[in-house]
């Protein structure tokens, strides 16, 4: 239901924001219809596990082995990854969306059969693709088991994470004034531009656009660059809808997630989402596939545990 009237409010606020601020566009109206795809997480869809098992496990440890080749025939310094960027001539979503399908692979094979030898090298790959939230997704789907069976643990453990990250940010941000170079520093930017946006549209947002397409709108934050989107799915919808559709948008995401009876697939959609949190994974075709997915486990068709 919250999908339906997400859809139905993002519409009427693109076409409202054409008409008042902005002609509506060809990306508008693309942007627009990709809000649709979503609908896929909620009708009925047929799927085969054991084909599309084979299909996702297959193509990931095939291109982790490539991945790792590449790296032992370069020889060049693990610490600077300069030797990836070679990948993203060749590799499409290189290597941000490539991660997701390396996440979901060791999830499906965590109790197969040569399962250790398979995660080992995918979780290299992981490693070398430079991305810290593949490898917080990978840590994450090997400790289900652990964390299923010591939940009341699991709840102190998150809100101390949490703490731990809010200092964290604080942190950054007081180094971000100082130490332009810091590693951080480009996230830090990205917040505080999207935030400068936002405060000025905070209930309905810019009808559907993102930073790139806002070129004419003053804002009191100045960038250190141009930034093309909110790089996190949170700050983006915030942006683009305003706080209206984002919360729309996670009323249907929290029921969604409540509709998944099984712990291990639950964690593995809510882990998805939060991943999320940090790139635009929410209008990626492959994450919407992935989620499309765990979304319907209930349905497949094979006689094989999904478990």
């Amino acid at each position: 239901m919250f999908l339906f009237f997400f859809i139905a409010y993002i519409t009427l606020d693109t076409v409202f924001y054409s008409f008042f601020y902005k002609s509506l566009d060809t990306r508008s109206i693309i942007q627009l219809l990709y809000n649709f795809h979503y609908i896929f997480l909620i009708i009925y869809i047929d799927l085969d596990y054991v084909y599309l098992k084979k299909i996702i496990v297959r193509a990931s440890i095939l291109l982790s082995h490539i991945l790792i080749l590449h790296f032992l025939i370069s020889g060049d310094s693990l610490e600077m990854y300069k030797w990836n960027q070679f990948l993203f001539d060749f590799l499409p979503g290189w290597p941000n969306t490539l991660i997701l399908y390396f996440i979901f692979s060791i999830f499906l094979i965590r109790k197969g059969k040569n399962s250790i030898y398979f995660k080992s090298i995918l979780i290299f790959a992981l490693f070398l693709t430079g991305s810290r939230g593949g490898l917080l997704g990978a840590i994450c789907v090997l400790l289900i088991p652990t964390i299923r069976d010591n939940l009341k643990y699991t709840k102190i453990l998150s809100l101390s994470i949490f703490t731990l990250l809010v200092i964290y940010w604080n942190t950054l941000y007081d180094l971000y004034s100082n130490l332009k170079f810091f590693r951080s520093f480009d996230r830090i930017d990205i917040f505080l531009t999207t935030l400068s946006y936002v405060e000025q549209r905070v209930l309905f947002g810019y009808g559907g656009n993102t930073i790139e397409q806002l070129s004419d709108v003053k804002i009191d934050h100045i960038p250190l660059q141009d930034w093309g989107h909110a790089h996190g799915f949170i700050l983006e919808f915030a942006l683009r809808y305003g706080l209206i559709g984002l919360i729309l948008f996670l009323l249907f995401l929290y029921f969604k997630i409540r509709e998944i009876k099984d712990f291990a697939w639950r964690f593995l959609f809510c882990l998805f989402i939060v991943l999320a949190f940090f790139q635009t994974y929410m209008r990626d075709f492959t994450f919407l596939s992935i989620l499309i997915i765990i979304s319907h486990y209930k349905n497949f068709t094979s006689k094989k545990s999904i478990n």
